[in-house]
C-alpha cells in the first residue's frame, strides 16, 4: 500500500511553473500568479543559456508580466539578470531599470495585484485557506500517535463479492473514519471511464443557495455524469460501492466523473448540503451520507484530495477507492470533513464522484439515541 506521506518523484521544470503562473494570470488569481513566474524565472536562471539562447528574450517577456502585476521588484530582478548576462546586447533594458527603481523608491503600488489585493473579509485571507495551503504543501500532517492506531487489513466486503480477492483497506484516519481501497478497478478500466468522459465533459458547477447550481473560480475542473445503469464498467463501480460500504446505491446520485488540468483545483467545501438547502426540487430529498472518490488517473505532482482540520492528505492512485461519512449517525453535518482538491501541478487528475444519500441507510448506518455532532461544531464557521 502507498504510504499517504510518499514524495512525488518528478520536478517541476521551470516552463511547468510558469504555465502555471500563467494559467492563475488567466483566472485574475494575481497574488497567486507572482510566486510561480517568480520560481519559474529562477529555475530558468539557473541554466546554461548557450543552450537555449531565446531564454534571456523569454525572461523580458516575463518582466512585463511582473511590472503589470504590480511587482516591480521582481521585475527589477530579472532586468539586472538579463543585463548582467548581456550587457551590450540589452541596452533597451537600462531605461525601464531606471523607470522600476523610481516606482519603488517612491513607493508607488499599482497594477493588477494591487487593484485585487483582499480584504481582511476575504475567504482566501483566513486561517482557514492558510490551513488548506499548508496542507496541500505537506507542512502539515497527522500526528505520529494519531498514525500508530491505523491498521491495513484485507476486507471481503458487505455481501458476496465480485471476484474472490479481498479488498485492500488502508485506514487513514479513525474518527472521522476515512479509509483508502487499493486496486479496487484495474488501469483499463480507469482509462475506459476517461475515454467515455471526454466527449461530453463541461465546466464543473457548484451549488449556491442564492444562484442554484453556478461555474465558480474555486472550483476549476470539467465533468459529466451518468447513470449507473449506462455502461458495464460504471455498473460495476456502483457494485463495488455497495460491497465496500453496505449503503443502497438506489439512493445515490449518478456518478460524476471530472477532470482537473494543469493549475485545476477545488477549494474546500463541504460534501453534505447546508441546513437552509432546498430538497424540493431534487429526485433525492435527504442529505449526502457519504462520498467516495474512485481515481482514474495517478498525478505527477499536485492534486492531492486534502481535509484540512485533520490535517490529511491523500494523494491520487489509480484504481483506488476514498471513501468516508460527511454526516454524523444523527444526521447532523461533519464538519471535520471539509476537504479540497489541492492544485494540479503536473499532469492531469481524473476522479469519479460517488455521492449517497441518507435515505434508507440506517440498516447499515442506525441513528445513535444521543445526538454525536457537537465533536465537530467548533469546525462549522
Amino acid at each position: 500500500m502507498v504510504s499517504s506521506t510518499a514524495r512525488y518523484r518528478s520536478a517541476m521544470s521551470w516552463q511547468d511553473c510558469f504555465v502555471l503562473g500563467q494559467h492563475l494570470y488567466s483566472m485574475n488569481d494575481f497574488n497567486n500568479t507572482v510566486p510561480w513566474l517568480e520560481q519559474s524565472m529562477r529555475l530558468l536562471a539557473q541554466q546554461s543559456y548557450s543552450d537555449e539562447p531565446v531564454s534571456l528574450d523569454f525572461m523580458e517577456a516575463v518582466i512585463g508580466y511582473h511590472e503589470s502585476l504590480g511587482d516591480y521588484q521582481n521585475a527589477l530582478n530579472l532586468i539586472n539578470h538579463v543585463l548582467d548576462v548581456e550587457p551590450e546586447q540589452r541596452l533597451h533594458l537600462l531605461e525601464k531599470r531606471a523607470h522600476l527603481e523610481q516606482l519603488i523608491s517612491d513607493g508607488v503600488k499599482r497594477g493588477l495585484m494591487h487593484e485585487v489585493a483582499r480584504s481582511p473579509e476575504d475567504y482566501h485571507a483566513t486561517q482557514d485557506y492558510l490551513i488548506y495551503q499548508q496542507v496541500c504543501r505537506e507542512e502539515l500532517m497527522p500526528t505520529a500517535a494519531a498514525q500508530r492506531e491505523l491498521r491495513c487489513r484485507y476486507f471481503s466486503g458487505h455481501g458476496r463479492s465480485l471476484n474472490y480477492l479481498a479488498y485492500k483497506l488502508e485506514e487513514l484516519h479513525r474518527d472521522p473514519y476515512i479509509i483508502q481501497l487499493h486496486e479496487v478497478i484495474g488501469a483499463h478500466e480507469s482509462v475506459q471511464l476517461q475515454h467515455l468522459a471526454r466527449p461530453v465533459l463541461q465546466r464543473s458547477e457548484v451549488y449556491s443557495p442564492t444562484n442554484g447550481s453556478t461555474a465558480a473560480t474555486f472550483r476549476t475542473s470539467q465533468g459529466t455524469v451518468f447513470e449507473y445503469d449506462e455502461h458495464p464498467i460504471i455498473e460495476k463501480l456502483s457494485q463495488h460501492m455497495t460491497l465496500i460500504s453496505g449503503l443502497d446505491m438506489g439512493f445515490a446520485e449518478p456518478l460524476q466523473i471530472a477532470n482537473y488540468g494543469i493549475g485545476g483545483h477545488y477549494e474546500p467545501h463541504m460534501d453534505s448540503f447546508p441546513e437552509s438547502f432546498d430538497y424540493s426540487l431534487q429526485r433525492l430529498k435527504t442529505n449526502r451520507i457519504a462520498t467516495g472518490i474512485f481515481y482514474l488517473s495517478n498525478v505527477e505532482a499536485g492534486g492531492a484530495t486534502a481535509f484540512p482540520f485533520l490535517p490529511l492528505l491523500v494523494k491520487p492512485e489509480q484504481g483506488s477507492l476514498l471513501f468516508w461519512y460527511n454526516l454524523h449517525r444523527s444526521g447532523d453535518a461533519d464538519y471535520r470533513t471539509k476537504h479540497a482538491g489541492c492544485p494540479v501541478l503536473q499532469g492531469s487528475k481524473w476522479i469519479a464522484n460517488v455521492w449517497i444519500r441518507l435515505s434508507h441507510q440506517d440498516h447499515v448506518r442506525p441513528c445513535q439515541l444521543q445526538r454525536d455532532h457537537e465533536v465537530s461544531l467548533q469546525y462549522k464557521d
